[in-house]
Order: C-alpha cells, then sequence, then structure tokens
C-alpha cells in the first residue's frame, strides 16, 4: 500500500448558537436569558477511529516469526491486517449526529 492510502473521513459539522437576555425592569441586577444550541445542523456523517491491528508471530502463532535485520516480512506469512481493519468498532468512532440544547433561567 501506498504511504497515506489509510485516512479516515473528514469530519466538518455547522454549528448555530443563539443568546437572548433581558434585564429586569423592577431590579437592574436580575436578567432572564435564554440560550439554544445546535451542533451538526447538516447533520453530517464521519467515520473517525476505528480498528488498526496488525496480526504478527507477537499476537498470533499462524504467522512465522522472522528477523528485521535479515528477512523482509512478507503479508500473509510473517503479518496480516487484522479481518475489522480499519472498521469502527464502538458508538464513539463515529462523528456525533445532530444534537440540540436549550436552556433557560434566572441571573443575579
Amino acid at each position: 500500500m501506498p504511504r497515506g492510502s489509510f485516512r479516515w473521513d473528514r469530519v466538518w459539522s455547522t454549528d448555530l448558537a443563539a443568546t437572548w437576555a433581558k434585564q429586569s425592569t423592577s431590579s437592574g441586577h436580575t436578567e432572564l436569558f435564554v440560550r439554544f444550541v445546535l451542533t451538526n445542523l447538516l447533520n453530517n456523517a464521519a467515520a473517525t477511529r476505528g480498528d488498526i491491528a496488525i496480526n504478527t508471530r507477537s499476537n498470533n502463532a499462524a504467522y512465522q516469526a522472522f528477523n528485521p535485520f535479515t528477512t523482509a516480512p512478507a503479508q500473509g506469512v510473517n503479518w496480516d491486517y487484522s479481518p475489522t481493519f480499519g472498521q469502527p468498532q464502538a458508538f464513539d468512532d463515529y462523528q456525533p449526529p445532530r444534537t440540540f440544547s436549550f436552556s433557560a433561567g434566572v441571573r443575579f
């Protein structure tokens, strides 16, 4: 494989946030506020991590040992990619989906 052939997906996200605040007329120090945050507005999807395991004699007895100073390793004989190489393995190996949060409150 050429150098740099294994890359994860490009990740980009469009986020939006809005805040509204109003000072109370009865008390100069009290403020009402509302905040809304929308993350990944366009719901972009990307794989950001995955399995990067390489099987060799040290973790799988099916492969032959070799001396790297005298022998060039051969794929399938001395090493190979794991069966799930490059595939996401957990829920957090993906870009987070569209999410939103809303908060409201009073500041003193």
